[in-house]
This record gives structure tokens, sequence and C-alpha cells, in this order.
């Protein structure tokens, strides 16, 4: 099967480089599957977060044969959230399942592989706190 992934961005080919993406093209070839460029009329397109640029470029009109991965969250990608293009693919992953519940697919769990630990303490039962996160910028000018 002729495979085609994309970039987190959407519109470009994945690149593979070092684990644990690594170990996933040599699953997928020792299984006897190809990884190709979405331009080169795959079989299957596996979007990290949703393009339709994507859907395009590979020419897929089989739903079934597209999977939507969802890494960022609704402020940075609302596209990911869309109930129009969660229709348009076959198969949506979150890594969270807040989002599965909220949105309908399936969980994978990040970055460990596994369901991480339990809180001892239940959401709903959590004190509220605040922090502030500070960046470093350039500065130009006295």
């Amino acid at each position: 099967m002729r495979i085609a992934i994309t970039a987190q961005e959407g519109s470009k080919d994945f690149r593979f480089a070092g684990a644990p993406w690594d170990v996933f093209k040599t699953t997928l070839k020792g299984f006897g599957h190809q990884v190709v460029s979405v331009d080169s009329n795959p079989d299957v397109l596996i979007m990290n977060n949703f393009s339709r640029k994507a859907q395009r470029r590979s020419g897929l009109t089989n739903k079934k044969n597209q999977i939507l991965i969802v890494w960022e969250p609704p402020s940075n990608k609302p596209q990911n959230f869309n109930k129009r293009n969660l229709a348009k693919v076959g198969r949506v992953y979150f890594p969270s399942p807040i989002w599965v519940e909220k949105f309908g697919g399936e969980i994978f769990w990040w970055p460990q592989g596994f369901e991480g630990p339990k809180r001892e303490i239940p959401w709903e039962e959590r004190v509220d706190q605040f922090c502030f996160i500070q960046a470093k910028g350039i500065v130009t000018g006295k």
C-alpha cells in the first residue's frame, strides 16, 4: 500500500527524523507498505492536522482511506475540530480523551504510548491556581 503522510503544518510531506518516527517508517516498510509523497497518488493519506490542500493534492476521494491525527488544540488549529472537516476523513485520532468524548474519534496516548497516571485529586475538585509564562524576546533600540 502506498501511504502519504503530511507534516504537521499540513501542506508538506512528513520528514522522518529520529525516534519514534524512524521506527514508525521501518514498521510500515516491514509490513510491505511504501511511504510516498502526497503528490504521488497514494492509496492512503495520513494527515498530521487537517489540510484540505493535502486532500486535494493526494487525489483521494474515498474518505475511508484518509486518516486525521490531531496534534493541536482548538485554539491553535480550529480546522481540526470543524464538523465538516471531521466528516471528510475515515478515522480521527486525538491525544486527549476529552477531545475524543466531545468530537468522536479514537485516543492515542502521547507521548508515552500508554495511559498516564490518574490524578490523585479529581479535576472538578482541584484548587484553581494561576501562573505566568514569560518568554525571552528580542528588544531593539534603547
